[in-house]
């Protein structure tokens, strides 16, 4: 089984009027990449970014996110147009699994090395061990790996 996690290293931007970037206005035009890998691990945003923190996510903890902060399809009017199908589609698929397994990484997190290419992903196949939960007989989805 392979899996892969994957993130869009960049967005491309060009500014169609004069936006103040950070004490800078940049002027019309101007061409603007925006490298989202270095936005959503920036510290003073998010703590110990390489953590992982469900509850880095909170409804809390998200009003104190800066807007554009963390943007993992995008922003704006070019923005992921399946954004939302997406988000529900790996909610749905990730609580069915939980429900009915535990799942294990054979290997550690400082083991497994980013490649960077269109978007990034792992430089091996992670190694994960999926178990039935004890208290399932059976279960509710029968699941297929491709």
């Amino acid at each position: 089984m392979s899996f892969l996690m994957k993130q869009e290293l960049f967005i491309l931007h060009s500014s169609s009027s004069s936006p103040d970037s950070g004490g800078q206005t940049l002027p019309k035009g101007t061409s603007c990449i925006v490298l989202t890998y270095f936005l959503h691990r920036d510290e003073e945003v998010f703590p110990n970014p390489e953590k992982f923190d469900p509850d880095r996510f909170s409804p809390e903890k998200c009003l104190k996110i800066p807007e554009l902060a963390y943007v993992p399809f995008g922003a704006g009017p070019r923005n992921c147009i399946g954004q939302r199908f997406a988000l529900m589609e790996i909610k749905t698929l990730v609580s069915s699994i939980l429900r009915n397994f535990t799942i294990e990484s054979l290997d550690p997190r400082d083991k497994i090395l980013s490649f960077i290419y269109i978007t990034l992903r792992p430089s091996s196949p992670i190694r994960i061990r999926i178990r039935p939960r004890k208290n399932q007989k059976y279960c509710l989805y029968p699941l297929h790996v491709i």
